[in-house]
């Protein structure tokens, strides 16, 4: 990979440098050092370089941060200061840096050659460190391979997902959507009878419900997805599992019967009320409920202005016996997040 990058700056020019009529030099060219660093970083953390794309300057404030984290000058009132006193950008507190920079290793691969002991010999700055370099030069020579490709397609039950992953490549958020409930279906051994059931969720094979969260949630930058859901159910107070009447209806005879033979041992009675308020909280949230009145599937947002959770969405307009009043499309909710941690174990 590092030999591609050198072949390709190599070849538009990269490596020269470019000077003005008058002599001086008002643009310095890569190094070979630059280039082999960031092809590493690229190489350990492939999503960085997406959030690169987003922000031309993080790659900047990464490196101060790598270099003169702790060194802070107390008559600039604690600020941190880079090697040549100046402060350094307030931006450099943003998120995106603070989470990059507390990824493992990456600060001390950032700090590779560069030896601030040396004083005024900043020679290193120009050859390994990223403080002042082009970031377009570094993206020009690093085509973008996309997470969304790293996510293995597997399946129990043969499910082909080139087509959802395409659709989600190309943002294409809604026949995705619709993609979702067919590969759903085909997963379930369902799709003769065309809908899907609560039994059939619970029942989901694991490695189908993993490819397809996976596929969403890395295509949507953690914004959408069934694992996206159910953090959201759970931040509201859902619970995972209880039993609530819906999917077994029982009369008072056969409760006490069921109760006999330990059918709810280890399951917590929960009040269908608090269950759907909880459901109630999370639709407000994530955008399937605006100003008290559920939406229609008409009225899904399929784009990224959607709140966080708002995809994938059509599976519940297709489970069966399911309304949005207060009937069972609120489990399906739940019996997703449960079946997501039980696979995860």
């Amino acid at each position: 990979m590092f030999r591609l990058r050198v072949f390709i700056a190599d070849n538009t020019g990269l490596f020269n440098q470019v000077t003005h009529p008058s002599g001086a030099i008002y643009e310095f060219p890569l190094t070979l050092e630059q280039l082999s660093k960031f092809t590493a970083l690229c190489i350990k953390y492939p999503l960085l370089r997406v959030d690169l794309e987003k922000d031309e300057t993080l790659l900047s404030h990464l490196q101060k941060r790598a270099l003169y984290a702790g060194t802070q000058d107390t008559s600039n009132n604690g600020h941190q200061n880079d090697a040549n006193g100046e402060q350094i950008a307030s931006d450099a507190a943003s998120p995106r840096v603070e989470y990059w920079i507390n990824q493992p290793q990456l600060a001390q691969l950032l700090r590779l050659g560069c030896d601030t002991s040396k004083g005024d010999d900043n020679q290193w700055k120009d050859t390994y460190s990223f403080e002042t370099v082009d970031i377009k030069k570094l993206l020009q020579v690093s085509p973008q391979v996309l997470p969304i490709d790293r996510v293995g397609l597997r399946s129990e039950k043969g499910v082909d997902y080139r087509r959802l992953r395409a659709y989600l490549r190309a943002k294409r958020w809604r026949e995705a959507d619709e993609e979702t409930y067919r590969v759903m279906l085909k997963a379930a051994d369902r799709e003769e009878q065309e809908y899907l059931d609560i039994d059939d969720i619970k029942r989901f094979p694991c490695a189908d419900l993993q490819t397809i969260d996976g596929l969403w949630v890395t295509a949507s930058n953690d914004r959408f997805g069934f694992s996206v859901q159910k953090q959201i159910w759970i931040e509201v107070g859902g619970k995972l599992d209880f039993v609530d009447g819906y999917s077994a209806p029982i009369t008072a005879g056969n409760f006490v019967d069921l109760v006999s033979r330990g059918f709810y041992d280890g399951l917590e009675v929960e009040d269908r009320d608090a269950v759907y308020a909880a459901y109630e909280k999370m639709s407000d949230r994530n955008g399937w409920r605006v100003n008290g009145e559920y939406i229609r599937y008409s009225q899904v947002t399929f784009d990224t202005s959607a709140p966080d959770g708002h995809l994938p969405r059509g599976h519940l307009q297709r489970v069966k016996g399911v309304g949005f009043g207060r009937g069972g499309v609120l489990l399906v909710v739940p019996s997703l997040a449960s079946r997501l941690v039980n696979c995860s174990r």
